[in-house]
């Protein structure tokens, strides 16, 4: 009767295991070098360890480059659905009839480097990034991307780098440029020694120019900067109100003399509920819904073996 028991509760507990989908969204541009004016186009694909029917990420550039366009596979996903989200940076794919797993294509992306762009660097990097399962679940974690840098080209005119920012990681975002990327020139006199962001880290470096930072909905940040030596310069403050995606903070460091300015960007990326797939009910409470339910039913279970051994046990004493 015992191991009765035993298999009953075992096999109550087995729906409860849970799989967790997995999975990563990845952007490919080719050729790495552009000229200003360019328009590149880049191959998005995606891999998952289960069925996929949506696929979603938002487009965080860094230097002078835009989206354009984007174009998804027709031939894996519906042809009436799926394009950029109104804030022009989202792209999205769904599709009504079966899912994919494994490596899968996306669609392609199409970016414009700037008319006027100066020679350096541009990063080109995928966030919140959203999947939808065959259950039309939304799926937000467990999802990676990779970045990628455009190198513009030199020209005869010998313009300056223009900011630029490598590869974001988790919030909030901190970009450490690489050797050929914007940084601060080894004989400037004129620097910051802190950059404070209040309610995050920014992960300051005073040789590193260009930041990109994920935030909630702020319309402003606390910002501290402090100066190596405020006797020979000033700052100030640019763009820091009204923040939105994409929205860049200057701060531009003044010498007292006739020396060049220094100028420290903060780019804004911004998480909101429409750059996530809203197909179908949103489920992010289901692993709690899940643990919860577990916690329910084991409680019942050891309430229905308790009854049993008690009834077994009045049927020996009669």
């Amino acid at each position: 009767m015992k191991k009765g028991y035993i298999l009953l509760f075992v096999m109550l507990l087995l729906p409860i295991s849970v799989h967790a989908l997995t999975g990563s969204v990845s952007i490919n541009c080719g050729s790495n070098t552009v000229k200003k004016g360019d328009t590149v186009s880049c191959s998005v694909t995606a891999t998952s360890d289960e069925e996929v029917t949506g696929v979603s990420a938002k487009v965080v550039i860094n230097g002078s480059a835009s989206v354009q366009n984007f174009t998804r596979d027709t031939s894996l996903w519906d042809d009436t659905q799926g394009s950029l989200k109104n804030d022009g940076v989202t792209f999205f794919t769904i599709t009504s009839g079966g899912g994919y797993s494994g490596n899968f294509n996306v669609g392609t992306l199409t970016l414009k480097i700037a008319d006027d762009a100066a020679p350096g660097s541009v990063n080109v990097s995928l966030t919140s990034l959203g999947f939808v399962d065959s259950l039309d679940e939304d799926i937000t974690t467990g999802i990676t991307a990779n970045s990628v840098a455009l190198t513009i080209e030199e020209s005869s005119s010998g313009d300056s780098v223009p900011p630029a920012s490598s590869e974001p990681s988790n919030n909030p975002t901190t970009v450490k440029p690489s050797e050929e990327q914007r940084k601060l020139k080894e004989d400037s006199k004129l620097y910051l020694t802190e950059l404070q962001v209040e309610g995050y880290d920014l992960g300051f470096d005073k040789d590193i120019l260009d930041y990109v930072l994920e935030i909630g909905d702020e319309d402003y940040l606390n910002i501290t900067p402090v100066l190596n030596d405020d006797t020979i310069g000033s700052f100030v403050v640019d763009g820091n109100s009204e923040l939105v995606d994409g929205s860049v903070i200057s701060i531009i460091l003044t010498p007292n003399d006739e020396g060049e300015e220094v100028r420290y960007t903060i780019t804004i990326s911004k998480t909101t509920p429409d750059d996530v797939i809203t197909t179908g009910d949103n489920k992010d409470n289901k692993m709690t819904t899940i643990i919860f339910a577990s916690i329910i039913g084991l409680l019942a279970i050891i309430n229905i073996v308790r009854i049993l051994l008690n009834k077994k046990k009045k049927d020996v004493e009669v």
